[in-house]
């Protein structure tokens, strides 16, 4: 998440940062709700880990791309020497810091992705869940994926999820329909953009990645492994 919905996801961190980050509870005051946000973040690291894990070089630093308030950050500094944790929104780093705080966890670094430059540090594993598919301008996809490309490690992998199913006449209306005749998911800045698979591919190899693997291709939770 960037700067194009990058304030709008400041107001959402702002109303309810664990709502936005997982919608599936909305009051996670309730101990069963975040229960259930941690265990959902502790099973979508290791797919990750069990995916990217065997073809890792070194297991030194990750960087995770979209960490909200550290659902999956939280779980990968237990499998990382050190994390870096971007979010567009400040409010979001700060709630991950005070869960680090919280649960102990010294080894993670939150940035502002405003503030990054993919030249400030390596990293073995680069991940991102549920970014960006919320990400409007395809040029805010491009800085990050040219972002992954010039700071993945050799040996390294980036493990980037994406919505690739196909556009039908009810997303099309969607798109152009006016917010307030909108249901709340649906609204800009959090309604899922679907982006067709052959663009992403393209941009992997204009930016030197190349695609591993593929899960789940043409789907709402198509991932995309990649390597230098």
């Amino acid at each position: 998440m960037t700067r194009g919905p990058g304030n709008r996801w400041e107001e959402f961190a702002r109303e309810n940062a664990e709502h936005y980050v997982w919608t599936e509870h909305r009051d996670y005051a309730d101990p069963r709700a975040m229960e259930a946000f941690l265990e959902a973040g502790r099973r979508e690291v290791e797919e990750i880990m069990a995916v990217a894990g065997d073809r890792l070089a070194h297991r030194r630093t990750a960087l995770e791309i979209g960490c909200g308030v550290g659902r999956l950050t939280l779980q990968a500094a237990r499998r990382f020497e050190h994390v870096f944790a971007l979010d567009v929104s400040p409010t979001m780093l700060r709630r991950l810091g005070e869960y680090c705080e919280s649960n102990g966890v010294t080894n993670v670094t939150p940035v502002l992705s405003t503030d990054w430059q993919p030249g400030d540090f390596h990293a073995d594993l680069v991940y991102s869940r549920l970014v960006f598919q919320h990400l409007e301008p395809f040029d805010e996809i491009d800085r990050y994926v040219t972002g992954t490309a010039a700071c993945l490690e050799d040996g390294g992998v980036a493990y980037l999820q994406f919505d690739t199913r196909p556009p039908t006449l009810g997303y099309q209306i969607k798109m152009v329909a006016p917010d307030w005749a909108l249901p709340a998911k649906w609204r800009r800045g959090i309604r899922r953009i679907r982006r067709p698979p052959d663009m992403l591919r393209a941009l992997f190899g204009r930016t030197g990645l190349s695609v591993i693997d593929e899960l789940r291709p043409r789907s709402a939770d198509h991932v995309f492994v990649l390597g230098r």
